[in-house]
């Protein structure tokens, strides 16, 4: 089997003001459009690449933070996250990779918005603070704000198909760690309680490859685990666990093939949809 090569691309390590970059979401189409995003001092920061990574340049976004960037053609996807000015998210669509193209929607308080996903062309999900959802059937033309009905925040969703969708979600405070999987409908709708782990579990990342097959990533008391469902999320089974560190994302290219990434640069790969690691 072959060995997967990485190398390093370059990216600048400060602002145009000086101020450390964190980034926290990074999103590729068509091999060479990129935007990476994340902050630097509270200040939102967005870099785009259009030639693989080689450069890089930034676009001004303040007051808004992102922390989910998705790409689904060149130069074209959405964007969410919260505002430094006020209390409250946003959404946006990038149109052309042009800035003053772009749409934006923005959310009442107090919802910040954690993660979006986009179930199908015209459908948009968010999700963020104390259970609170929004979602837009018709591209952006209307919202509805629905509701797990629980209090907890969601943190990441997924949709392994137009009508079922998953999301972590924790107690809501300054740094949520989420232990739970929330499971929805088409668009967002009916909420339900998949699954309860322990509060010394701290999960990180979740994926789907089916409405019935997925895994989860995190941490537990012991250390980086990995724990996969083969029924919705009713039940799940540990399939890997180690001693130190912790696992932060997952994500799956195909039915068989994924990743997982966490602290220390630890890089995970299963080939027989997450039986092993």
């Amino acid at each position: 089997m072959a060995t997967a090569q990485w190398q390093t691309i370059p990216f600048p390590q400060t602002d145009a003001h000086g101020q450390e970059i964190r980034l926290s979401t990074i999103s590729f189409s068509g091999g060479s459009v990129g935007y990476a995003g994340g902050e630097a001092n509270s200040s939102g920061v967005v870099a785009t690449t259009h030639d693989g990574g080689a450069t890089w340049s930034f676009i001004d976004v303040d007051p808004l933070v992102p922390t989910r960037i998705i790409l689904q053609s060149e130069g074209m996807g959405y964007l969410c996250g919260r505002r430094t000015d006020i209390e409250a998210g946003f959404i946006g669509k990038i149109l052309d990779g042009q800035e003053d193209n772009w749409e934006f929607w923005y959310t009442a308080p107090p919802v910040y918005v954690a993660d979006i996903a986009t179930p199908n062309a015209n459908t948009i999900v968010a999700v963020g603070d104390s259970g609170h959802v929004i979602a837009t059937t018709d591209g952006g033309k209307n919202w509805l704000l629905r509701s797990t009905n629980r209090s907890e925040s969601l943190q990441q969703i997924v949709f392994p198909n137009s009508a079922t969708g998953y999301a972590l979600a924790g107690a809501p405070g300054a740094e949520v760690q989420p232990n739970l999987v929330m499971k929805c409908g088409e668009a967002g709708a009916d909420w339900t309680l998949a699954y309860q782990f322990p509060a010394t579990t701290m999960l990180g990342g979740i994926a789907f490859t089916s409405p019935e097959i997925g895994v989860v990533v995190g941490k537990d008391e012991n250390g980086p685990v990995i724990l996969k469902t083969a029924n919705g999320g009713a039940e799940w089974k540990q399939v890997y666990h180690s001693k130190w560190g912790q696992l932060t994302n997952v994500q799956f290219v195909n039915q068989t093939e994924g990743y997982a990434v966490g602290t220390g640069g630890l890089i995970l790969r299963t080939m027989d949809a997450g039986e092993s690691w």
